[in-house]
């Protein structure tokens, strides 16, 4: 019944937006929100007061879309096999004056994740390494609901802008091990900017609030195994691994970021933000015991030179810095059920960086000709106190994408997308106290370890058609299709997407 309700829900969006749509070249707007020339030098978008001119024309968009990846074996146990998704979204920025841009999205996915082991907690990728895991595993069903809204008004040479977004996300399996999460996700920003003539600078703040409740239940009395309170490359907290399956998380975390973007769309972008939020893992059956803490700081910044004519061209460079720090929280004794914390120790310390440099050209005549291609390098080290644990790689990686848009006759466009990204493993290093590690741990380092560093290939391609004869005035409707290959020593998959619907 929620899910009949939030369904209904999307259509009447979709009904107010298109009243709210006014008639204009549909062909122009979908090539501009389409162009991967576009989205080059964009990230100050993430400033809510930078969407007022983010786009020339408004556009919506209503899609429902199924999403299958299958690898022969996992990358990462932790993140499974593969996926399939179905799912249905909007997407719709509305420019309602000269001084007034609303924008907003609504979405609803349900799938499955493929085998998945060592973990049994949603959003590994953000909560790593502490997460609750066990070796037997299996597929995941997962349901997730989003909705954002934003806003951005100017007055005189400034301009204010908000944002909102929530995402609620459950994910479980049917059989044993039985996990449940249930997450709760809620994104706010503010953003101003001011008008200097040839460039605006604009700064804003943002704030994060993230819940998660995790648990583990089994139903066959012969079928119960350990579930491990995961640490850190391979380490688990003995004291509180092996019955304790439950725990939640939450985290509350702040954003700041300052941008500087041409008012014409031809001259040089500066983007900086700064993210930091800590998550708590809490035990309730231990009396809320906080077992850990992980601080997750992000660093991004870009600089770069854009020119937007019949001839475009873009030069970029830039850096994305995240780091993980850990504490274990030291519990005493427990007395009367309740376990007070003796210490905190940082036990964990990882860090990622990517930096690149790269270029776009973008050619507008009968047809549009967009490239744009980066070359990066990725620096990864984690390591675990003591017992000392050690694991650090490095990649160089090349990444080249074109596109191809052509209006044919008047009703049809049709949009191709091909793009081809190769990592070529430069550095690797591991130490691991194997002697004190067992075998199922001491083959998920291994065998974690092995794919990580091992070179890859990926090659996608997309064919997007829209029809919009003149008759329906302002809508349309498109079909796309879409696939990828992963080619590594290792692992190897495809990708298939397929989606359809209706733009106005």
């Amino acid at each position: 019944m929620k899910k009949t309700r939030f369904i209904l829900s999307l259509a009447l969006l979709s009904v107010c937006t298109i009243v709210s749509a006014s008639v204009e070249d549909t062909v122009t707007a979908i090539n501009e929100h389409n162009s991967i020339f576009g989205d080059v030098l964009t990230l100050q978008k993430n400033n809510p007061a930078f969407m007022n001119n983010a786009y020339d024309r408004q556009y919506s968009e209503l899609r429902i879309y199924n999403d299958y990846e299958k690898l022969n074996r996992p990358i990462l146990y932790e993140l499974g096999d593969g996926h399939n998704y179905t799912g249905i979204n909007i997407n719709s920025y509305i420019k309602l004056n000269n001084t007034t841009t609303v924008w907003g999205s609504a979405s609803y996915r349900s799938g499955n994740r493929k085998d998945v082991k060592w973990n049994s907690t949603a959003d590994f990728s953000t909560l790593y390494p502490y997460v609750m895991g066990d070796t037997l595993g299996g597929n995941l069903n997962s349901e997730r609901y989003t909705f954002s809204g934003g806003s951005a008004t100017r007055i005189g040479r400034i301009t204010i802008g908000g944002l909102l977004y929530f995402r609620a996300e459950h994910e479980y399996r049917t059989k044993d091990p039985r996990p449940r999460s249930i997450v709760t996700d809620l994104s706010m920003r503010l953003g101003v900017s001011y008008d200097f003539g040839r460039y605006l600078l604009g700064t804003g703040l943002g704030a994060k609030f993230y819940k998660q409740t995790n648990s583990v239940e089994f139903f066959k009395e012969d079928g119960v195994i350990p579930e491990y309170q995961m640490l850190g490359l391979g380490m688990y907290h003995q004291r509180f691994s092996g019955n304790n399956t439950s725990a939640y998380y939450k985290g509350t975390g702040f954003s700041y970021d300052i941008n500087i973007s041409p008012t014409k769309k031809n001259g040089m972008y500066l983007s900086a933000e700064y993210n930091y939020i800590p998550y708590k893992r809490v035990l309730p059956d231990m009396n809320s015991f906080p077992i850990t803490t992980l601080y997750l700081y992000n660093y991004n910044c870009e600089l770069g030179w854009k020119t937007v004519q019949k001839f475009g061209w873009s030069c970029f460079g830039g850096i994305n810095y995240e780091k993980r720090d850990g504490d274990e929280h030291i519990a005493g004794n427990s007395s009367s059920g309740e376990y007070l914390v003796l210490a905190d120790m940082t036990m964990f310390h990882s860090h990622k960086t990517d930096s690149y440099i790269g270029g776009a050209l973008n050619f507008n005549g009968r047809s549009q000709w967009n490239l744009t291609g980066r070359i990066g390098y990725i620096d990864c080290a984690s390591n675990y106190i003591f017992p000392i644990s050690k694991m650090s790689f490095s990649k160089l990686y090349e990444r080249i994408e074109g596109q191809f848009i052509r209006n044919i006759e008047n009703d049809i466009t049709l949009n191709c997308r091909l793009s081809a990204s190769y990592f070529h493993n430069l550095n690797k290093d591991i130490t691991m106290p194997y002697a004190s590690m067992d075998h199922a741990n001491t083959n998920l380092m291994e065998y974690t370890y092995s794919n990580i560093t091992d070179n890859y290939l990926i090659i996608s391609a997309n064919v997007r058609a829209d029809y919009t004869p003149a008759n329906w005035k302002s809508y349309g409707m498109f079909i796309e299709l879409g696939g990828g290959r992963f080619e590594g020593n290792n692992n190897n998959g495809n990708k298939i997407y397929l989606s359809t619907g209706i733009t106005f």
